[in-house]
């Protein structure tokens, strides 16, 4: 029998299943329809949770956007990497219909676990994290979880329209930017470059919760090469509209898996800002949320921040 394809309205509280009701669901891998239920959603289990938007059409990094089936993502619950060495890419963690239940009431203090929910939580905790060399996760999973979308496939979108999570204003915009950006064959005009040349990443050491403002244009070329990246790092257009705003240091990021190879590398002087992620109309409304890094020479600490460092160093 074909399975329904399930609607969880924005907004909608929900309860995550426990960690017996989910381990039933899954797999020999530990996994949902090819998505792995991740050791670090654990610490959900049982908590009450609103719905953030729905994760039928999500962007997979060197796919292109790409369909679920039966998903969401829930406000705030993030994967903290910490059965994956520490990742700092702080992802938004993808939900299956399966492992959540609406909210029939008010929400209730959640109580003792069985014996059977302990056992299934520590089933749970021990999931495969490596295949060899390689880390897995949601996000290295992505592809094998999801299905191709037509390029010009615009039902996802409407469908977002109503659900509430597009505006039909947005959603020209988005067509009329589309249609731009292939007619130019990728509108590198709105690609902020610089001029060739090492490029420094800055030497601010920035702590959480300081405050910055990202420079203003003129000084940020002078820290882009002219593939507009900075050793290596992209200042995508997604985050034109950040330029000259203050913005507080979420975390500082050290280490991130790289979802095409499930790799990890390091990176230096480079923060994640509260309130600068990627869903923008540039990326045609992605709803992952990812967070928009940042080298420490885009960035100067507000006068603030500043005095607050003087005072802790001396």
């Amino acid at each position: 029998m074909k399975r329904e394809t399930w609607r969880s309205p924005r907004a909608q509280l929900m309860r995550v299943k426990s960690p017996s009701e989910i381990w039933k669901t899954l797999d020999a891998d530990g996994k949902l329809d090819g998505l792995p239920f991740m050791p670090e959603m654990v610490v959900y289990c049982g908590s009450y949770i609103r719905v953030h938007r729905s994760a039928r059409r999500t962007c997979v990094v060197g796919h292109g956007f790409r369909e679920m089936k039966d998903a969401v993502f829930l406000q705030d619950a993030r994967c903290d990497g910490s059965f994956h060495d520490h990742c700092h890419r702080a992802c938004l963690l993808f939900w299956k219909k399966e492992w959540l239940a609406p909210a029939e009431a008010a929400p209730v203090a959640q109580s003792e676990w069985s014996a059977d929910d302990a056992a299934a939580a520590e089933r749970l905790r021990r999931l495969p994290t490596r295949d060899g060399p390689r880390y897995t996760c949601q996000s290295t999973a992505l592809k094998a979880a999801t299905t191709a979308l037509h390029r010009w496939d615009v039902r996802p979108l409407l469908r977002e329209i109503v659900a509430g999570e597009l505006s039909l204003s947005d959603f020209v915009r988005i067509l009329i930017r589309t249609l731009r950006r292939r007619a130019s064959g990728g509108n590198p005009k709105r690609q902020l470059i610089g001029a060739a040349g090492q490029k420094s990443r800055g030497s601010l050491d920035l702590r959480r919760d300081e405050w910055v403002v990202l420079k203003p244009i003129e000084e940020l070329r002078k820290q882009l090469d002219e593939h507009g990246r900075n050793c290596g790092l992209n200042f995508p257009p997604t985050m034109h509209h950040a330029i000259g705003r203050s913005y507080r240091v979420a975390f500082p990021v050290r280490q991130i898996i790289l979802e095409q190879t499930g790799t990890m590398v390091k990176l230096n002087n480079t923060v994640a800002l509260d309130g600068l992620l990627c869903e923008g109309l540039d990326v045609a409304n992605c709803p992952r949320g990812e967070y928009l890094y940042c080298r420490e020479s885009w960035l100067q600490r507000t006068a603030e921040s500043a005095d607050r460092v003087g005072e802790h160093r001396a």
